[in-house]
């Protein structure tokens, strides 16, 4: 599951192009940072894990000259300062309630909305428990990795995913060893002979959002998530060519639970595809939501 051209989505969350202002809103006893830029119909971004509404920001001045652009930073993302405390509630449902909470406190809803990764998942579990607060769903590889075990030939990939991202972790953070969880997350990406190539301006934006990996590793189910019914609103898929083996397995069955979504298939993409595919992806939205 490595994947270099993440130092490419680093690149973006440290030198993010948006000219929105940055503002925050209570919800659900936490801050959260978001950008709200243009006018019209809302598309509403959701991002996946060790990221944050930086991730989108080159893709919002040209989205807002047709509609109106909510990006967010999610609970324990930069630059919230929301406190984690093990034990505390963490996981794709609970983000979904902060993501509804948003969306009734700035009176957002309907919205077009796109999540990638574990992103993916919660806007997932909020079109499942709020259907009428959707407009259209983008789902951008979301990390299924709950359908896993039930997809015939791809067992193993859960097990990787729990042992080597949540497991080696989670042990770095018992022992008070932030960094050395930060080394557990870049030799799963990228390979333990990778970290050197990494520049300090991508470290401090891996740094900034350890929290909600911490988080995540403590949490007892993350991945859990409720699938929306098919509804009449319009849904598009987007795939990656190069994406991780357990994505290849989630990918296929979520296109086989809902055939009447539009897909797109990038080729020569990686999961990072928000960090390579603008020239491509920009277009597509547009068109999209549009129709």
């Amino acid at each position: 599951m490595r994947n270099r051209c993440r130092l490419l989505l680093g690149f973006i969350l440290v030198t993010g192009v948006a000219a929105a202002q940055l503002r925050s809103v209570p919800v659900n006893g936490a801050e959260l940072h978001y950008t709200d830029q243009g006018r019209g119909e809302v598309v509403l971004f959701v991002h996946g894990t060790q990221e944050d509404h930086r991730v989108f920001s080159a893709y919002v001045d040209s989205i807002a000259e047709d509609f109106r652009v909510i990006t967010y930073s999610r609970r324990y993302n930069y630059p919230n300062t929301n406190s984690y405390t093990k034990g505390d509630e963490f996981s794709a449902r609970s983000e979904a309630e902060d993501l509804a909470a948003l969306v009734k406190t700035l009176g957002l809803a309907p919205v077009h909305l796109v999540g990638h990764s574990f992103g993916g998942i919660i806007t997932m579990q909020f079109a499942s428990d709020h259907p009428e607060m959707v407009k259209s769903l983008v789902l951008s590889e979301p990390a299924l990795v709950s359908w896993v075990p039930g997809i015939p030939g791809c067992e193993g990939e859960a097990d990787a995913v729990q042992q080597e991202l949540i497991g080696d972790s989670k042990a770095a953070f018992e022992t008070g060893n932030d960094e050395q969880a930060l080394d557990e997350l870049i030799e799963f990406f990228w390979g333990a002979d990778f970290e050197g190539e990494i520049s300090p301006e991508i470290m401090l934006a891996l740094e900034q959002n350890l929290p909600e990996v911490k988080a995540l590793a403590y949490s007892k189910d993350p991945f859990t998530v409720q699938s929306p019914a098919h509804t009449g609103y319009p849904m598009l898929i987007l795939t990656a060519g190069n994406t991780m083996p357990m994505l290849r397995c989630t990918n296929k069955k979520l296109l086989q639970e809902y055939p009447e979504a539009k897909h797109h298939h990038l080729v020569h993409a990686t999961h990072d595809l928000w960090a390579t595919e603008q020239q491509v992806l920009l277009p597509l939205l547009m068109d999209f939501w549009k129709r």
